[in-house]
This record gives structure tokens, sequence and C-alpha cells, in this order.
């Protein structure tokens, strides 16, 4: 049996075969250069939205409940923040104590009871470490901007009425082939951000929930959940935040971290 349908369709007659040049046209302009100026410049727009609605944030306090779950362990902590944007954070942990503070050049991490200080230079951690060392790329504050250095934007899909923009290494990932971060197109806030491997697995998710309105337009998360998936191991992290306080005045001097005396400071190399 011959499945060639070419042989078996006729040449188009009449109006159709008017219609098929405009039609072709059609076609062409959709993935020509320009419609790829116009897929850019609408990434742009929303990218933008996001930064403006992030950047009516200027600082932010309050207390933060941590619950993590992963190879059989359950472990439940509690502690404090403070954020001054851009770049200060200070994160205090009770049970175990412990003390993670960063600022334009230095995060320094202190595990009270151990008595030993981690000390990293930021200017040589990536992103990924300084989220994890961090709070700002928790809460999802300034995602894309610090991610446009080394990746590129696209609008990826739309999601029961929100948007998927996918950002992709500009020079091929030695880990990753893209993240995936969803946006409420109402509110331009983000709604989840996906990474996955080399192989295009889901290695990483997390989800902002629960925003709540701080005077006018301000809107923050009252909880994030984190999903990761390591060597085969899975692990979960929810992190409850309360007593949130925006843009309330915080001194410089609580981001300038003094190691105690004898305590053993580590340098780690990278």
């Amino acid at each position: 049996m011959n499945f060639c349908l070419w042989k078996k369709i006729p040449p188009p007659k009449g109006r159709l075969a008017k219609g098929l040049p405009i039609l072709f046209l059609l076609i062409g302009l959709l993935f020509s250069p320009s419609s790829n100026l116009l897929a850019d410049q609408e990434v742009e727009h929303i990218i933008q939205m996001v930064n403006e609605q992030y950047a009516k944030i200027k600082t932010i306090g309050g207390m933060i409940s941590r619950n993590i779950q992963g190879g059989g362990n359950t472990q439940s902590i509690k502690g404090r923040f403070l954020i001054k944007r851009p770049h200060c954070s200070y994160v205090e942990f009770a049970n175990p104590h412990q003390i993670v503070c960063s600022n334009d050049s230095l995060c320094w991490v202190d595990n009270v009871e151990e008595n030993v200080v981690l000390k990293f230079h930021i200017a040589r951690m990536n992103r990924f470490e300084r989220e994890a060392l961090g709070i700002e790329g928790l809460i999802g504050l300034n995602v894309f901007d610090q991610l446009r250095e080394g990746f590129s934007f696209s609008l990826f899909d739309t999601l029961n009425g929100d948007l998927v923009v996918s950002a992709k290494p500009k020079s091929g990932g030695e880990l990753i082939s893209k993240i995936l971060i969803k946006i409420d197109p109402k509110k331009w806030v983000i709604l989840a951000y996906e990474i996955f491997d080399l192989e295009g697995n889901l290695v990483s998710q997390t989800k902002y929930e629960d925003y709540s309105l701080y005077g006018d337009s301000l809107l923050f998360p009252n909880r994030v959940l984190t999903r990761s998936i390591y060597q085969g191991e899975i692990l979960e992290e929810t992190d409850n935040f309360s007593r949130v306080r925006l843009n309330q005045p915080i001194p410089d001097k609580n981001f300038e971290f003094i190691p105690p005396k004898k305590a053993k400071i580590i340098t780690p190399k990278g």
C-alpha cells in the first residue's frame, strides 16, 4: 500500500490556489527574524514587569520557620531574617545556632555551636551558590538579573493563564539544560522556578505561594516550597514566613559580621 499522500493530492484550484501564496507569506512572517524580534520584545516586557514589581521592595524583615525532609530524616528550625537590597542579607537560625551574613563582597556562615566560620568571596560564587547561602534568591527576588549574564530568555508556554519563560545557558551548560520560570501575568510575581539537567530531567522545583499584599502594591510570598533531587535522594524544604515587614529602615551595621575571636575561619576554595 502506498502511503505517499503527495501523489494522491491534486494541484489546488480556484480560491484555494489563490489563497496559498498568502498563507505561505503569513507562515514566512511568523518564522521570520522580525517575528523573533517581536517575541524577544514580548519576553523583555514580561521581565521588565516582574522586575518593576520586585523593585518596589527595598528592605524585608521577618521570621522564618523551615521544615526539611530527606533521607528519612526531618528537621525543623526557626529564625529571623533581614534583607537590604541589592546585596545585603542576614539570617539567624536557632537549634542548631547558625548565622549567615552577606554584603557586597563577603558571605559569612557562622556555625556557632561548632565554633567554625566559613568565609566566602561573593565574586567567586555562582548564582546558585549565592542562592543556597542567602535568602534573596529563595523568595524569588532578582531572578532575571542574576540569570541574564549567562542565560538567554524566551517565552516557553502559557499554562492555565500563567506565563512560562525559559532560560537556557548561552554557551551550553555544564549541568543545566534550561530553567523554567512561571509568572502570574496579573500580579507580575514569580510562581515557580524549575531547573532541568542536561538530559531534560527536573532536578529542582521551587514554588512561591500564598502571596500577601502590603500597602497598595507590595507582594510577598508567605510560603516557599522547594523539592530537589540529588543522587537519587529527594530533599523537600518548606519555608513559612511571618511577621514580615517591608520597606522599613534597616541600619547597615546589621550586615557587618565580625567573627568570634576563638572561631576557626575556613575559606573554601573556588
